[in-house]
């Protein structure tokens, strides 16, 4: 009987050396190792994202552009998750895929072709995707599908498809030649870009050369917790950074939450800090522009020559997305009503106002 129990004994120490020699083993050249390359690779990882990040978001602004070479008037929207369906809708209604569409009728010569630049980018966001396939033992299987997703979204069109169609003797055109039924697709797509946008500005920053997207992504989730009105959020955030940008969201959280005077010694630091003029700052004074109190504070500091110079440009910014937008309405109503006109049998004639 002793025999035996010493043999058990040396048995199940045996079974429990091997366990151990192999969970060490198992930690010494598989957990441990992988887990040096991955934190190796994590900024490398965290780049790529942010690229494709990046580009997704030109893709969505292509768009909602009145010119290809400003930006839109509402891309701070874009970033901040404000967008809606109808915003495409309106947007696109000034929009063709290409140059052809422009010769459907006289009115659609003022549409702006973008197929081109949607094709680019959409093959430039799937490649970016496939060659972070290459990690993808490194990556969370919710990355992944992301990524997938947004690769099956920006492939789903052709973006040169042709306007004109010959069947037998006759020659077929579409009688809305603008992208307007394309705001579904591009709404889609916007909410995986916000997505996307909520993983990235989780990302824990890296001590690299490339740490410069985690400080950006961080604005990104500064202005979109702004947005949503979460200012007591923002305030804690921001209370202790020394970038310019963190501390303008800081004064203007202050003054939204009710904490005007407070607001008003962190607007003085932040103009102390922050030595451009007005006029290119304009974005974190629009909503208060016509505030007395930060009105002459801001004067006080600079001087009322910058600060009409400030609020001048913000007119004409304002003025312009307003006649942009009235054009881009106007053009909706026409082909909607060409539409109707079209199926019922009708012509009628309307004149459309270029911008």
């Amino acid at each position: 009987m002793c025999l035996l129990l010493m043999n058990w004994n040396e048995i199940m120490a045996a079974i429990v050396t091997s366990l151990i020699a192999s969970i060490v083993f198992w930690l010494a050249f598989n957990v441990i190792p992988n887990a040096i390359e991955h934190r190796k690779i994590k900024p490398l990882l965290d780049f790529d994202l942010y690229q494709i990040y990046s580009k997704l978001a030109f893709f969505l602004e292509i768009p909602l552009l009145h010119s290809m070479h400003s930006s839109s008037f509402i891309q701070m929207k874009l970033y901040t998750g404000q967008l809606k369906k109808e915003d495409f809708s309106l947007y696109l209604s000034t929009k063709c895929l290409t140059e052809e569409y422009q010769q459907v009728d006289d009115v659609a010569k003022n549409l702006m072709p973008i197929g081109s630049n949607l094709k680019k980018d959409a093959n430039d966001i799937v490649e970016m995707i496939q060659k972070l396939y290459i990690f993808n033992k490194y990556l969370s299987a919710e990355k992944i599908i992301l990524c997938r997703k947004i690769a099956d979204k920006v492939t789903t069109y052709d973006y040169e498809m042709k306007a004109f169609e010959t069947v037998g003797n006759k020659v077929l055109g579409p009688v809305d030649p603008t992208m307007r039924n394309m705001s579904g697709f591009f709404y889609d797509t916007y909410i995986l870009f916000l997505q996307m946008q909520d993983i990235m500005t989780e990302q824990k920053p890296t001590s690299h050369k490339i740490g410069d997207i985690y400080k950006h992504l961080q604005f990104r989730k500064q202005g979109l917790l702004y947005s949503q009105g979460n200012y007591k959020q923002v305030i804690k955030i921001t209370k202790h950074k020394n970038d310019p940008f963190s501390k303008a969201y800081f004064f203007m959280s202050l003054i939204k939450d009710e904490k005007k005077e407070k607001g008003i010694i962190a607007l003085k630091r932040y103009l102390e800090t922050d030595k451009e003029k007005l006029i290119y700052l304009r974005g974190h004074f629009k909503e208060f522009a016509d505030d007395n109190q930060i009105k002459e504070t801001l004067i006080s500091i600079r001087s009322e020559g910058e600060y009409n110079e400030m609020v001048d440009c913000l007119r004409h910014e304002h003025e312009q997305q307003k006649t942009f937008e009235d054009f881009a309405l106007q053009m909706q109503t026409y082909y909607k009503h060409k539409v109707i006109l079209h199926f019922s049998g009708n012509q009628e004639k309307q004149t459309i106002n270029h911008v």
